[in-house]
């Protein structure tokens, strides 16, 4: 068995931890050991000695947050398979402790990393949304877990949301429990979370964490209730929470799941919208983006002569996908009824012609060729008054003009491109693609520092755009934030010395009012300021 072996090797490492005094390592072989416990056969009830003689080593050693919450997540994994095995209800209230001390312990750790926070809660809900409606425990017990999270020692019972969240948990657990059949007020709960999921994956900050956790709690509703139809769309919708926490395993499992269940129920526009995503996951868009948004000019064009060698069979699996949705698109786009059916199917439209857009970039088309299928993807999404891809579709056309050679375009298409933007942004605000833009425009200023280094002005305006880039970010979300920093101090490595010394003692202390404020943004700009001291005066 593989894993007594990992159990030996584990055990070598926790001896050699303690030789070293390396505690961290020390304990972090005691709760890989516990791991691979649960994982071999009979798991917890056939090793539950060696489990306790772990745990009890932990114990003699130093708290890390991080390890103790991973240690409690596996304690809880016991728990819950004896709960699937037995049924014992005990069980079931021993994992959801479990569970939640983990997610007390990730919490503290969360000053670290929120990630693994967030990711615990999403655990807890698995595995309640993972029990069939027929393994369920009664109603006074589910009531009777909300207790669990106000535990003396709980550090969260301070946070009434996160308690909210759990709460809905229970809720959530209630209604599978008590209901049939979809009604209207399942069918209500099952559109309100859909509102919850979207608005969170507008909104973003702390609300984008949880939509993978509303979208599961979704999926299960409509497993249990929902036509084949609804539990398509569950899986789509669950992907697209996956997609914005860049999850690109879990986007693509379940698209493919969505896709099977489609063929069954005949929805071609989703049909469509699932073709669309699979194809930008299949030659994995996410990277390609980061690429064109953070990235200059000339590693711009490096990167992208490089993408498709490196990932040929996904690029051309991509453009079959892609033909595959436009056939569909365009055959009821002829046989639809009304403006509101044309304006759903312009926006999709809209997406594909956006992704068919990169494609070209990527695949070496001609200047025009991307530039038709950017101006054809803003067309769609003004009749589909879809303006997050009417915005994205501008802001991406600016920053392909940026990368492309000057003489295949006139400078005042640009400006008029982005004249548009600022315009439509004022009616509807997308502090993400503001940013990108501000990027794209820092990235032109900067390019000039090179024939001038001792131009202040240049510098200042390019730093200008690379600052307001983080604070934008930052209202979105914190991974978002940190992206933008780690642009920012790209560009002040790539300086001259003398624009970086300028930059440190005159422009710098002029722009400093602008950044962001709280706790993170402090943080890491402390970090930018000690990087900008060190290429500014000492390298």
């Amino acid at each position: 068995n593989e894993w007594e072996k990992s159990v030996r090797f584990f055990k070598k490492s926790e001896e050699l931890a303690k030789r070293l005094s390396s505690q961290y390592r020390e304990v972090d072989a005691i709760v890989c050991q516990v791991v691979a416990y649960y994982y071999m056969e009979g798991g917890g009830d056939v090793y539950k000695n060696e489990v306790e003689a772990a745990i009890k080593r932990i114990k003699k050693s130093r708290p890390y947050s991080n390890l103790l919450g991973k240690l409690e997540i596996m304690r809880a994994n016991f728990s819950y398979e004896r709960y699937l095995k037995d049924g014992n209800e005990e069980d079931l209230r021993n994992a959801v402790e479990r569970y939640v001390i983990a997610c007390d312990h990730m919490y503290k750790y969360s000053r670290i990393s929120r990630d693994r926070f967030y990711g615990t809660i999403r655990i807890l809900v698995k595995r309640l949304s993972d029990l069939t409606r027929d393994q369920l425990p009664s109603p006074d017990f589910l009531e009777s877990l909300r207790d669990i999270w106000n535990y003396d020692e709980h550090e969260l019972k301070v946070c009434q949301k996160y308690s909210d969240k759990f709460d809905e948990i229970i809720d959530f657990t209630l209604k599978r429990l008590g209901s049939d059949h979809k009604d209207n007020a399942l069918e209500a709960y099952a559109k309100g979370l859909e509102k919850k999921i979207q608005s969170g994956i507008n909104d973003g900050k702390e609300a984008l964490r949880f939509v993978p956790m509303y979208a599961n709690m979704l999926l299960h509703l409509e497993t249990d209730f929902g036509t084949t139809d609804d539990q398509a769309k569950a899986y789509h919708l669950l992907a697209d929470t996956y997609a914005v926490n860049d999850n690109v395993f879990e986007v693509l499992q379940n698209n493919l799941i969505a896709l099977e269940k489609i063929r069954e129920t005949g929805n071609d526009l989703l049909k469509s919208k699932i073709l669309i995503r699979l194809g930008t996951t299949s030659y994995r868009v996410g990277k390609y983006a980061k690429t064109i948004e953070h990235y200059r000019r000339a590693d711009i064009k490096k990167n992208v002569r490089t993408f498709k060698e490196k990932n040929k069979e996904g690029v051309d699996q991509a453009i079959s996908h892609f033909h595959e949705a436009k056939e569909i698109l365009e055959k009821i786009w002829q046989h639809s009824e009304g403006k509101n059916e044309r304006k759903q199917i312009a926006s999709v439209q809209a997406h594909l012609h956006f992704r068919l857009a990169e494609h070209h970039v990527v695949t070496g088309k001609a200047f025009k060729e991307v530039a038709d299928q950017f101006e054809q993807a803003i067309e769609k999404a003004e009749f589909g008054d879809d303006n997050w891809r009417r915005l994205d579709a501008i802001q991406s056309q600016i920053a392909y003009h940026y990368f492309s050679d000057p003489l295949e375009y006139e400078a005042s298409d640009v400006e008029k491109l982005r004249n548009q933007f600022h315009y439509l942004n004022k009616k509807q605000y997308f502090p993400v693609l503001l940013a990108r833009l501000e990027i794209t425009d820092g990235n032109i200023a900067y390019d000039r520092i090179a024939s001038d280094p001792a131009d202040a002005s240049v510098i200042e305006k390019a730093f200008d755009h690379y600052i307001n880039a983080t604070r934008y970010k930052a209202q979105y979300s914190d991974k978002h934030f940190y992206e933008a920093v780690g642009t920012l101090i790209d560009r002040i490595a790539d300086l001259p010395q003398e624009s970086a010394k300028i930059l440190h003692q005159k422009v710098y202390p002029r722009l400093r009012k602008k950044i962001p404020t709280g706790l993170i943004a402090e943080d890491a700009y402390k970090l930018v300021e000690q990087f900008l001291y060190i290429t500014g005066e000492i390298l």
